[in-house]
């Protein structure tokens, strides 16, 4: 059962710092994995991996599920019937990406572009071009910035 008095408030504060296990810069709040939040005789968490095969879905479920234990029972509901999207990144979310290096398409709702698919993060150009439509992970690819020389990963939809 969960601790008598426990808001949704509060779980939403508890889990406000827990961080993307591939990108430490970013949250999973605002990196918008976590879509909602029930307390009741169990906290239920519902959770949007950034895309189908993520592999890091088992330790961001077991991060969320330690950091409420304290709370009581845990249940973490991985909800794939709601794709995530860039568009749910928050705005602080976004500028962390940004200061990590990362960068978003311009379009979010649309495929990264070979010629100028987003601007740089380093330096804000949009002299950029596509290296690779596949990075480190299934949403992410490749960018190079023209102007200041830098490569950086962009962030894409899947």
């Amino acid at each position: 059962m969960v601790r008598p008095g426990v808001t949704e408030a509060e779980v939403w504060e508890a889990l406000k710092d827990l961080t993307d296990p591939e990108i430490p810069t970013l949250t999973l709040v605002d990196l918008g994995v976590i879509r909602e939040v029930e307390v009741g005789e169990k906290i239920v968490v519902r959770f949007t991996p950034t895309f189908l095969g993520c592999p890091a879905v088992d330790r961001m479920k077991q991060d969320i599920e330690e950091r409420l234990s304290r709370f009581g029972p845990v249940e973490v509901v991985i909800d794939y019937a709601h794709p995530w999207t860039p568009e749910r990144l928050s705005e602080r979310g976004k500028l962390m990406l940004s200061l990590a290096g990362f960068a978003l398409p311009d379009d979010l709702g649309a495929e990264v572009e070979e010629e100028a698919p987003a601007a740089c993060p380093h330096c804000g150009s949009r002299a950029t071009t596509l290296i690779n439509r596949f990075g480190p992970t299934a949403c992410r690819a490749l960018g190079y910035c023209n102007d200041c020389r830098q490569p950086f990963e962009i962030f894409k939809v899947v």
